[in-house]
């Protein structure tokens, strides 16, 4: 409540039973331009300060509902008082005193850069405000929440601007901790930290198949212009099969499409655009992955690296090339021959060295019910999609061609021994190629 100098004198003092007393002098002392003891990073012996509240006045509990927080510096008005709940028409708790909303500069209680959280709570964000903010936050780990506001208002506008100036930018979809999700005065609330968050936070989204946040988080750095984050993160990304659930992801969204045409890597990019066929060439031998003309008694097809001397052969070109098809929104894909539209798949029987052979699965049959991960792959960039590892799903067998070659000058293609997994010495007889046609 707005009050006088008088009743402010007369009134109680704060309630340091439900609020933490931070012994701050200034709670109960006299806002005076040329009269300060001590700033606060001195109190608290250069660490950092946990939480501002701006135009806070500790925790209110009234009517069932609760805002501001027992353990907070608030920034307020010298003579406002507590205006709700069981501590009404008390002093502040731990008050940091201001003249006005507009009188509002504190760098004599509170250094630069030296607070992790600041708040505030439907209480007016006028432009010296902002600056406020941003001069006091930490510009690497400091977060911004902001209760009441809808990002269409104008002084959500006016603290933006601001915000600019340090990097801070909005953070979609935050999820608040302890003490910050206890505040039940509004469920609207936003969210502002520096650009680098949002790009290791996007890292740690991709990790852990968050990708839809991971997608949200890349949007507001791209309205912000940071070109190169998002192609840091991409770049990340490209390292591992989740590029590709992160792709699908971002085709749903006509923003984010952009990013995807923009920042992604072609071999990743033909991939996830499934209707382009694709050549898969082994990199040590340089073969291109086929199927022969021959079936076997079960109807199926052998897959082989064709003679790298011949390459594509003229005329059956389709018999080298393959379309993906994404199954779990790209965790893993079918591989099918376009020639004679036959996915992919690993035998179930091994040979003596734990290895099993690779065949185009009978085309009457497809992909065979309660059998599917035997026709499902994880594909593994390795280099930003420069080449892939091809990973069976039921096996967990790596793709590779075998050492010898035939009287044709093909060679066989083998899931490799699970237990063998990738050979380190020879690496490139499990890394494939794939381009687009």
């Amino acid at each position: 409540m707005a009050t006088t100098l008088e009743r402010w004198r007369k009134a109680p003092r704060p309630n340091y039973k439900l609020n933490t007393d931070f012994k701050f002098p200034y709670s109960e002392l006299l806002f005076e331009e040329d009269f300060f003891l001590y700033r606060l990073d001195n109190l608290k012996n250069g660490s950092f300060i946990s939480l501002v509240d701006f135009w806070g006045e500790g925790r209110i509990m009234a009517n069932g509902l609760i805002s501001g927080f027992q353990k907070s510096y608030n920034i307020n008005h010298q003579y406002q008082l507590v205006s709700n709940g069981i501590s009404k028409g008390h002093k502040i708790p731990n008050r940091i005193p201001t003249k006005d909303y507009n009188t509002i500069d504190t760098s004599n209680y509170i250094e630069d850069s030296v607070v992790n959280h600041i708040t505030l709570m439907g209480a007016p964000i006028t432009r010296n405000c902002a600056i406020e903010m941003t001069r006091m936050i930490r510009k690497d780990h400091g977060v911004i929440i902001i209760y009441g506001f809808k990002r269409t208002e104008n002084d959500i506008k006016t603290l933006e601007r601001e915000l600019r100036n340090i990097h801070f930018y909005n953070y979609p979809n935050y999820l608040l901790r302890k003490p910050f999700n206890e505040i039940t005065l509004t469920k609207d609330y936003l969210v502002y930290v520096n650009a680098t968050v949002l790009t290791n936070d996007s890292k740690k989204e991709i990790d852990n198949g968050n990708y839809f946040q991971a997608k949200e988080l890349l949007k507001s750095l791209d309205v912000n212009s940071f070109s190169k984050e998002i192609r840091e993160v991409i770049d990340y990304a490209s390292n591992s099969y989740k590029i590709f659930p992160l792709g699908y992801e971002f085709l749903k969204d006509a923003q984010t499409l952009q990013i995807f045409s923009a920042f992604f890597h072609e071999n990743i990019k033909g991939i996830i655009k499934g209707e382009i066929e694709m050549t898969l060439t082994n990199k040590m031998f340089n073969m291109p992955l086929k199927l022969e003309w021959n079936v076997d008694g079960d109807g199926d097809r052998i897959a082989y690296g064709g003679d790298a001397e011949r390459g594509i052969e003229q005329g059956n070109e389709d018999r080298f090339y393959w379309k993906f098809s994404a199954i779990e929104n790209g965790k893993y894909f079918s591989i099918t021959n376009d020639k004679f539209k036959m996915p992919l798949k690993l035998g179930f029987n091994s040979d003596k060295d734990g290895d099993r052979m690779a065949y185009g699965g009978d085309v009457e049959k497809g992909i065979e019910q309660g059998n599917e991960d035997r026709f499902y792959w994880r594909l593994n960039p390795i280099n930003k999609g420069k080449y892939f590892s091809i990973m069976n799903k039921k096996f967990k067998m790596l793709l590779k061609l075998e050492w010898n070659a035939d009287g044709t000058g093909d060679r066989k293609t083998y899931g490799g021994n699970s237990d063998t997994g990738l050979e380190k010495s020879n690496e490139d007889r499990f890394y494939w190629d794939i381009k687009s046609k």
